[in-house]
């Protein structure tokens, strides 16, 4: 997995929030990709490396490399990595992540499977969250109780900036 200072682990509650996995990095079995998959049913999985990393997360088979294993750079019609122009817009960005972060946390807390009590832990906090307007207040006990959070301190203000803002399905 590609890291945002992460060490050579993932914390699976920041995974929650933080998609670090993107496609061309991602090293899996056929097993996760048919787990990934049956998982999938019910889910609008907007970024397949980041439901394949939760799925292999909550089952603990989730680790990183910490060495680079590509070159990424941005071009004129990238689409991984642009910033939104705007407060409103990068608000809503977040908010779209956070909704589908509420939607997966749903969907693998009913996954009664896998080993680690932690991410057990943080994916049930999430997943109290209404995926359309989750609450500051809810978003905070669930980084209080499991760590669900950003991976920045400016990450977790905007985040909890872009929920006081408004709705997730604006």
């Amino acid at each position: 997995l590609a890291q945002r200072g992460a060490g050579d682990s993932v914390p699976f509650a920041r995974l929650l929030i933080n998609n670090v996995a993107i496609g061309a990095t991602v090293v899996g079995t056929a097993g996760l990709a048919k787990r990934a998959v049956a998982l999938a049913d019910g889910v609008d999985v907007l970024w397949h490396d980041w439901w394949v990393a939760l799925v292999a997360g909550h089952d603990g088979d989730l680790t990183g490399c910490p060495q680079a294993t590509m070159d990424w750079r941005r071009h004129g019609g990238t689409v991984t990595g642009t910033t939104p122009a705007g407060v409103r817009e990068r608000a809503r960005r977040r908010r779209r992540y956070l909704a589908f972060s509420v939607a997966a946390a749903q969907r693998l807390a009913a996954e009664s499977s896998g080993p680690d009590a932690q991410a057990h832990i943080a994916v049930r906090e999430l997943a109290r969250l209404d995926p359309s307007h989750p609450t500051a207040r809810g978003l905070l006990r669930a980084w209080r109780r499991a760590g669900v959070r950003a991976w920045s301190p400016r990450g977790q203000i905007g985040l909890l900036s872009s929920v006081v803002m408004g709705r997730t399905d604006q």
